[in-house]
């Protein structure tokens, strides 16, 4: 739904844009509108419409890639196993304290030690993985839930 402040009802006019939720039986138009007192708000319009529009949608679906962004991603991950420091380190505590596998903030979650070991473990163990305490193209994926 386009928005024209100074009532002209004039595309080129076009002040804002909402997203059209619902129209209530008294003709009031129920929105979703960004921008909105710096926030994202649902508002209850009835006036100063320019128009409506929606986007040129194909009829052909859209092509569905051979690999996804994320199976790319996780191409390019390293094998981590004990002693491993840096940020995939850190990527592979976050994922498995998602998960709830024991692990908390008192470690340094950069440093692959005893801690993340067993949470890996655990981790495989649950996932049906082979349990080597070890991160690599069969673990990754499962922790990312890519396969």
């Amino acid at each position: 739904m386009f928005f024209d402040w100074q009532g002209s009802k004039n595309i080129p006019a076009i002040d804002h844009v909402g997203i059209v939720e619902s129209v209530r039986s008294n003709g009031t138009i129920v929105t979703i509108e960004g921008n909105t007192s710096n926030r994202v708000m649902r508002r209850e319009r009835s006036g100063l419409v320019a128009g409506y529009g929606y986007p040129a949608y194909s009829s052909k679906p859209a092509p569905k890639p051979e690999v996804s962004w994320t199976e790319e991603i996780v191409k390019t991950l390293p094998l981590l196993k004990r002693g491993a420091r840096g940020y995939d380190v850190k990527t592979l505590f976050y994922l498995l304290h998602a998960r709830s596998m024991g692990l908390n903030d008192t470690i340094d979650d950069t440093v692959f030690g005893g801690p993340l070991e067993d949470a890996l473990r655990a981790f495989q163990k649950a996932a049906g993985l082979k349990v080597d305490g070890e991160c690599g193209p069969k673990t990754w994926p499962k922790l990312m839930r890519v396969d």
